[in-house]
């Protein structure tokens, strides 16, 4: 479902603000989830039941708002502000244009994971835990962001074998664990990027362009997808639920900047 606010072109201003509310379900998400996402399948836990690899499709976004705007600036001449400003004055203040691109997300769909075979079989096999709660209904922070003790071994207890944030099994039942693929929701998104520009009309047929743009202008931290491996540790300290990165690039990493400089001729 999408709802959409646009302001066309008039006055100097353009608008358009967009929040998308969706549901994406599949049954090629299972664990590794490729970097692909609906592209190149993951594992299926169990190739004689597809359906239990159904559920959300890790890069859709449930909400999404994003909010992007060019307004050429009410100042210069014939403008609300300096608008008797003429020769040089004019060439300084007037004709800037200011761009932004807002983006509030809530975060992707995860799966949790444990290497444990339940047939009894010494490969350490991929599989997922039992699931007795929400494990997002938790205060989510950098260090836990998901709820660890809602999860168990295939046929145990919620918490029970749970050791230093770790699942520890070793009861083979004969079947798979029965969290769904897509069950956690990681971070959130919010990045703020903003762009000034302006053209200097130097002669009849030259022009310089100025452009500069930075992107998440506030330098908000987005926490990368947390480590969704039940059963991994770091020196004896499971790694589950744990932010060990921030996100990178535009996808909400540091504030970046940049300048240009262009002549046109």
């Amino acid at each position: 479902m999408q709802t959409e606010l646009i302001h066309r072109y008039s006055h100097g201003l353009t608008f358009q603000s967009t929040w998308t509310w969706a549901r994406n379900l599949s049954d090629t998400e299972s664990w590794p989830r490729s970097g692909f996402d609906g592209e190149i399948t993951g594992d299926a836990m169990n190739q004689y039941n597809l359906r239990g690899d159904y559920g959300n499709v890790g890069g859709t976004r449930k909400h999404r708002w994003i909010t992007t705007m060019v307004d050429e600036l009410p100042i210069g001449k014939g403008r609300a502000l300096f608008g008797n400003a003429n020769g040089v004055l004019n060439g300084i203040v007037g004709g800037w244009r200011l761009s932004t691109i807002l983006l509030v997300q809530t975060g992707p769909f995860d799966t949790p994971f444990i290497q444990f075979d339940s047939s009894g079989n010494a490969n350490n096999g991929f599989n997922r835990p039992d699931l007795a709660g929400n494990p997002n209904d938790f205060h989510h922070t950098a260090a836990q962001w998901w709820n660890p003790n809602v999860f168990a071994c295939p046929g145990g207890v919620p918490g029970a074998d749970l050791l230093n944030n770790t699942l520890n099994c070793s009861n083979v039942i004969g079947r798979f664990g029965n969290a769904g693929v897509g069950s956690m929701v990681g971070p959130g998104t919010i990045n703020l990027s903003l762009g000034l520009a302006k053209d200097f009309q130097l002669t009849e047929r030259i022009k310089l362009k100025f452009e500069t743009s930075f992107t998440n202008v506030p330098n908000h931290l987005n926490f990368d997808d947390p480590r969704n491996n039940l059963t991994e540790s770091v020196n004896g300290q499971g790694t589950f639920g744990q932010v060990l990165a921030s996100r990178i690039g535009d996808a909400g990493g540091n504030r970046v900047g940049q300048l240009a400089l262009r002549i046109e001729f």
